[in-house]
């Protein structure tokens, strides 16, 4: 069932808005693109644009193949003529594909007036979009950078704004394309993250910042200009690229009702009843599935009542979050056993979801139909007499052998018992029972606050996910997919440093890793190497030289090597 959910996951649509600039001159014509990966029931919903006369300009289809999967594309065109000067927000743009309403981000257009000439003719630039800029709380926004360049680059390295306010999740997925702006070719890269604010208020993300090396042709002085065209070498000029700021206004949740669940986003409950007719004694398991797109790590079990007709035994719940398709989405599995003590026709009592829809504004309640069941008597009739005994006369006894046990006669017979072994058996019959309730309760108090604290697990189990992690870099690395493996082996080491410090790793800069990890009592070179090794893989995603790409084949090894040094480090430090 895990596997079929992972497959429909991985294969689930998307939509997405370019167009091939977003600045231009007023009465300039720009090319609107959306992109619908998946089956589409109808043309995607154009909502309405001010500002520009709106022309359709034709569709059309593409496909490719991806790991043995076939993937179609339909992307429809439109023309649009800027009439009036301004800032303008295009989008998003809906469509039902699969099955499911999907939305894309939206697009920021720039119409500038007659002699005034757009900043697309640069270099290498970087920006910065929200999908949402007046989000509810707990309501999920995508935090997208895009870095356009039309030269080469070496030596990335990304530095992101302070995001310690919000929740944040990675997108695993990241982008690369290309665009036309201002009449130039730009090679696009798209990193994502999804934010979730917590707390209502005024929030200004500062610039990210961009450090990076333009590869420029550097001429000599002395050999004229034919031998320049043949022997020119290059350099990296190094930059630092900046972003605007970006603002958002978190809006308070209304006042929600008593059985809010304090999930926001499109969540829905499925209830089902493994056996509607059953005999006391027998059982039944009641299953209820929470599921949907917005914060799914805050999905909790439904309050459930059972009639005290019944012995109830919870089952251990299943599920998983995903953030495939630029979302955060996820389902999480609830079960009870029931066993009925008495016959009869039983309606169980009502469950129950309460959630907050932000593209409503309002909460919503979903109540399944009711499940009922019927109790029959326990099944009757058993042959009791068959552990019973019946009379037997001395004449029916008959001495078969001795051969099985000897018959003793007199105690002297026995063997002696050693005084120091009676009392030592002595000493464990009186003793045992009370050390073996000790350990059972110390073990189970510590299962207990192992389910309950949520930071001990993410601890405990740090390393083990760090582990499995790695092993995508190196499939990633097999297939020589550099950019990923780097991306994948940055996301395993920052999450792992997140779980063992009690932080949101996610989030994590070199810089902060290397803070934390000191403060933390790890020894101050191993955590420079911590933050040289995350600076690198930031360059590795960016496109680095040569020389640095050199040790890609050994990554998985050196990122696992680092993690199990952070680990007995910190071991060591606790």
């Amino acid at each position: 069932m895990l596997l079929l959910l992972s497959t429909l996951t991985a294969l689930a649509g998307s939509i997405s808005l370019t167009a091939d600039r977003v600045e231009a001159i007023v009465g300039d014509q720009i090319t609107l693109s959306i992109a619908v990966q998946g089956s589409a029931r109808k043309r995607p919903e154009l909502p309405q644009i001010s500002g520009f006369q709106v022309y359709p300009a034709g569709r059309s289809t593409q496909m490719s193949y991806e790991n043995g999967r076939q993937s179609v594309t339909h992307v429809y065109r439109y023309t649009l003529v800027s009439a009036q000067v301004g800032d303008f927000r295009v989008g998003p743009v809906s469509a039902i594909i699969d099955g499911r309403r999907t939305h894309s981000a939206p697009l920021d257009l720039r119409i500038l007036p007659v002699g005034e000439r757009p900043t697309g003719n640069r270099e290498a630039f970087v920006t910065v979009t929200l999908s949402e800029t007046a989000p509810y709380v707990h309501e999920q926004v995508r935090y997208t950078v895009r870095f356009y360049r039309r030269v080469r680059v070496v030596n990335a390295s990304l530095e992101l704004p302070d995001l310690s306010a919000f929740m944040v999740e990675d997108v695993e997925a990241r982008r690369e394309y290309e665009t036309i702006q201002s009449g130039h070719t730009y090679l696009v890269t798209e990193v994502e993250k999804l934010l979730l604010p917590t707390d209502p208020g005024s929030y200004e993300l500062a610039p990210v910042a961009l450090s990076v090396g333009l590869v420029e042709r550097r001429r000599g002085s002395s050999r004229g200009r034919f031998f320049d065209d043949f022997f020119g070498t290059t350099e990296a000029r190094p930059v630092t690229l900046r972003s605007e700021p970006v603002e958002l206004q978190v809006r308070p949740l209304p006042p929600p009702p008593a059985e809010f669940s304090g999930l926001v986003g499109d969540f829905h409950l499925r209830t089902d009843l493994s056996r509607t007719s059953l005999r006391v004694g027998e059982s039944t398991t009641v299953t209820a599935k929470i599921s949907g797109s917005g914060n799914a790590r805050l999905i909790a079990a439904p309050d459930f009542s059972v009639p005290e007709t019944f012995k109830v035994y919870e089952d251990k719940p299943t599920g998983e979050i995903s953030t495939r398709g630029g979302e955060l989405s996820g389902g999480r599995t609830f079960g009870w056993a029931l066993v009925p003590l008495a016959p009869g026709d039983v309606t169980l009592p009502e469950l129950s979801l309460v959630t907050f829809d932000p593209d409503l504004g309002e909460y919503r309640t979903q109540t399944p139909p009711p499940l009922s069941l019927t109790v029959l008597p326990a099944e009757t009739g058993e042959d009791l007499n068959a552990t019973g005994g019946a009379a037997v006369s001395a004449s029916e006894v008959k001495l078969l052998a001795d051969d099985i046990l000897p018959i003793h006669p007199r105690l002297d017979a026995l063997p002696a018992v050693d005084e120091s072994q009676a009392r030592a058996l002595w000493a464990g019959a009186l003793f045992g029972p009370p050390l073996l309730y000790m350990g059972l309760l110390v073990r189970l108090r510590k299962r207990d606050r192992y389910h309950r604290d949520g930071g001990l697990r993410r601890r405990q189990n740090a390393l083990r996910t760090a582990r499995a992690a790695l092993e995508e870099v190196g499939t990633e690395v097999a297939q020589r997919r550099t950019s990923n493996a780097a991306q994948q082996g940055s996301k395993a080491v920052r999450i792992y440093l997140g779980d063992k410090l009690g932080t949101e790793g996610g989030a994590l800069t070199p810089s902060e890793a290397r803070a934390l990890l000191e403060e933390a009592g790890v020894d101050r070179l191993l955590a420079e190497e911590v933050e040289r090794r995350l600076s690198w893989l930031e360059r590795l995603q960016f496109g680095a030289g040569a020389a640095e790409r050199a040790g890609v084949r050994e990554l998985q090894q050196v990122l696992l090597d680092l993690v199990e040094q952070i680990d007995e480090a910190l071991g060591k430090a606790r």
